[in-house]
């Protein structure tokens, strides 16, 4: 990052984007309860682009690059892809007469690194996500993220098939807009 860059020109092109429909700030949030946004921090925020193809040009990723990618390539930016595809997915199927935001847990505790991608509110429960780019993958945050809150299910989405099997439900990327129809019957 430019060091001469200051924090309230950086925030202030950050909401001009933000206005224009370009980006979506994912809050930080406790996570304990709905609605989400009481517990949202401002100042603590990623960033989801109106498409992919904007993620991958701020990224300085070509077509050709990944086409002609070599494997680790590919793993490398396969988590940012999958991550941003859902996040579309989840402000396309949102109820849309509400304003778009998206949230993410991140354990606030020392030496922790523990999150979770997304959470939403599905059937007046607090659903925690977890983007799995492949078919392999940890759950620690979302275990840890049941300890604290005593909830379940979550949520995987990733490649592969739907899983019913409780805590974790998995769901494939195809059929996220039926997130929280499929989940109606576990919450």
């Amino acid at each position: 990052m430019d060091s001469s860059l200051q924090s309230r020109d950086l925030k202030q092109a950050v909401e001009l984007l933000e206005k224009a429909g370009v980006i979506y700030r994912v809050k930080q949030t406790g996570g304990g309860g709905l609605p989400l946004e009481a517990n949202a921090k401002e100042n603590h925020f990623e960033v989801t682009f109106l498409d992919i193809g904007l993620m991958q040009n701020i990224r300085g990723l070509s077509s050709e690059m990944l086409i002609s990618a070599d494997e680790n390539f590919i793993k490398i930016n396969d988590g940012a892809i999958a991550e941003q595809f859902t996040a579309q997915e989840l402000l396309a199927y949102r109820d849309h007469y509400q304003a778009p935001s998206l949230y993410y847990w991140a354990r606030e505790a020392r030496n922790s690194n523990a999150e979770i991608d997304y959470l939403i509110p599905c059937f007046s429960h607090v659903l925690p996500i977890e983007v799995k780019a492949g078919k392999a993958g940890t759950f620690k945050s979302m275990h840890l993220f049941f300890d604290i809150f005593r909830s379940s299910p979550g949520d995987r989405i990733s490649q592969i098939y739907f899983n019913d099997t409780l805590p974790i439900i998995s769901l494939p990327f195809y059929a996220i807009s039926k997130l929280c129809f499929l989940l109606q019957r576990f919450v």
